[in-house]
């Protein structure tokens, strides 16, 4: 029951094929990550205590570093973790507040920040509605967001920035979106759906 059979793998994206795949673990789910000096930093959930946990990869040999703090505490609530460079420099993490209430939606989308990946600080409401859930992130002179709407088959893209706030733009069917910066500076959208990933472009977050 839960993501206790839920598997974290790792691979290498080469000319749009998956390589190298290797798995790192199971009892762990929605991971993120990316690379820091050579090393993977990866952000998932893990199933022995509910909470989000932070590691690396390299050399072939996976740390789990514990769970992450908000605030100074662990705290059992955020669940989806989209990790991302701040422009600052500092890694943002975009996690839902997912407290498991009888009857209570998903949401909203927090933005947290920390500069070594383990002690984050709460920065502010990033999306400020309830009933959504997965979000990606895209920053940019506007940010590109996308989140799927709880309970549908729906993800919903949304520009606009943290302090002047979101307007949505386009919704697609699918799940699990994710969001990618390209060399050619596209923004490359991926969802599942019907079995498959689906692939959509925009050059600037608006049209797909």
């Amino acid at each position: 029951v839960g993501i206790a059979d839920h598997e974290l793998w790792i691979g290498r994206l080469v000319a749009d094929q998956i390589t190298d795949q290797q798995m790192l673990g199971s009892g762990w789910s929605v991971g993120d990550g990316f690379m820091i000096d050579g090393v993977a930093h990866i952000w998932a959930m893990n199933a022995a205590d509910h909470v989000l946990h932070h590691a690396t990869f390299t050399n072939d040999e996976f740390t789990d570093l514990g769970p992450i703090s908000v605030d100074g505490e662990v705290f059992q609530g955020f669940i989806d973790p989209d990790v991302f460079r701040l422009p600052d420099g500092g890694i943002g993490l975009a996690a839902v507040n997912g407290m498991r209430v009888e009857g209570r939606q998903p949401g909203p989308v927090c933005l947290m920040r920390s500069d070594d990946g383990q002690n984050f600080e709460i920065a502010q409401v990033l999306l400020d509605e309830s009933g959504v859930q997965d979000p990606a992130v895209i920053v940019g002179d506007e940010w590109v967001l996308a989140v799927k709407v709880a309970n549908q088959e729906t993800v919903k893209l949304l520009v606009g920035t943290p302090d002047g706030g979101f307007e949505t733009t386009a919704s697609v069917p699918g799940g699990d979106p994710d969001l990618v910066m390209e060399t050619n500076g596209f923004i490359r959208l991926t969802v599942c759906g019907d079995g498959m990933l689906k692939t959509y472009i925009s050059s600037e977050g608006r049209s797909w």
